[in-house]
């Protein structure tokens, strides 16, 4: 029995021809057919397999980098959390302010007790120091002033406890104008434009504020407000 395979019938598939049927004697003889359909199908998988593959590895690949960039940065501040905190004891030790220097902008120690919380705080509330510190909002009181002294610090590092934050719970600001304690009042969450929670007061207050919902990935919609007296 001769075969004969008809050149119509040649099919491209993935840069490759394959034959889809061939004839014997005329009709296509089904049981031929089908096992080039066979054929066709397990180089289509073995493709997709090599193509998967590769495809998880550029996926761990790029994993490993995203979490390779967040050790340094974590690395890098706390580094800086440990050089600034013995730069204040040094100040607060030599009862004097240091000269200018790196820690130039430091505006104290952040502490919470309960929470184990103790984070350096700089002026400023820009990405580069909200990546090293907590950061006190330009514009609102200090510390030892009079008014409404905001803090700001992302979710994911220094104010992740924030969240298991209570009413009553005691904070502590170490400057070296003085040691100011506070006691959380209450708490709230707003939109971010919501900017009236750091309108100032006419007595000594606190205000941390942070994004939220602390597990939210990306950019979270709203933000966690503190006030404390």
């Amino acid at each position: 029995m001769q075969v004969q395979a008809t050149s119509q019938h040649v099919l491209p598939w993935h840069g490759k021809f394959f034959l889809n049927a061939v004839t014997v004697n005329g009709p296509s003889d089904p049981g031929i057919a089908k096992c080039c359909r066979g054929v066709s199908l397990a180089r289509f998988s073995s493709v997709n397999v090599r193509l998967s593959s590769w495809f998880h590895r550029v996926l761990i690949a790029i994993g490993c980098g995203c979490l390779a960039i967040a050790g340094i940065s974590l690395v890098k501040a706390a580094s800086f959390q440990e050089t600034a905190a013995r730069n204040l004891e040094q100040q607060l030790s030599a009862n004097t302010i240091a000269p200018a220097t790196r820690f130039e902008g430091m505006v104290g120690r952040l502490e919470i007790p309960r929470l184990n919380v103790s984070v350096i705080v700089m002026e400023g509330d820009d990405d580069a120091t909200l990546a090293r510190a907590a950061g006190h909002v330009r514009g609102t009181a200090l510390p030892w002033d009079p008014g409404n002294a905001v803090i700001a610090g992302h979710r994911d590092s220094f104010f992740r406890p924030l969240k298991d934050l209570r009413e009553g719970d005691e904070i502590r600001m170490t400057t070296v104008h003085g040691t100011f304690d506070y006691r959380v009042t209450r708490t709230e969450i707003v939109k971010p434009d919501n900017v009236s929670v750091m309108a100032p007061t006419p007595e000594r207050a606190l205000t941390l504020v942070t994004c939220y919902p602390f597990f939210y990935i990306g950019n979270a919609p709203k933000r966690f407000v503190i006030h404390a007296r």
